[in-house]
């Protein structure tokens, strides 16, 4: 496993931030059996347009998501996506099988962007 790990740091390299010293999966997503999860192209019906992983990112505590009356903080990765027609972005927070926990709309993707570097620090988007 540790040379598969290895070759695939090898290949994915800059883009993931990866190398053969420190082999740290941040992107696509590990599955629990280890297969990679690539983010859809919709997501709720809109366009997925950029994603970024949270594997390694730190929640500030700027904010709080509530569903259904709960607080949820177990989110995977974010994916900024438009509906076809709309002007505004959202932000959607997904598990790890790219399942919408929540969502957040904003008047544009570098506001969403912002939003989420606000929730998690600095983070890696990447055009999907």
């Amino acid at each position: 496993m540790k040379n598969k790990v290895l070759a695939l740091a090898a290949r994915l390299g800059q883009w993931s931030g990866m190398t053969p010293e420190r082999p740290v999966i941040m992107w696509p997503m590990p599955n629990t059996d280890g297969s990679l999860v690539h983010p859809p192209p919709f997501l709720d019906g809109a366009r997925v347009l950029q994603v970024a992983s949270l594997s390694r990112a730190q929640p500030t505590g700027a904010t709080r998501h509530v569903v259904n009356g709960n607080e949820v903080t177990d989110f995977a990765a974010l994916a900024v996506a438009q509906y076809d027609g709309s002007v505004t972005a959202y932000l959607f927070y997904c598990d790890s099988d790219w399942r919408v926990v929540t969502d957040t709309e904003h008047e544009s993707v570098r506001m969403a962007i912002e939003q989420a570097h606000f929730e998690f620090g600095l983070l890696q988007f990447k055009e999907v």
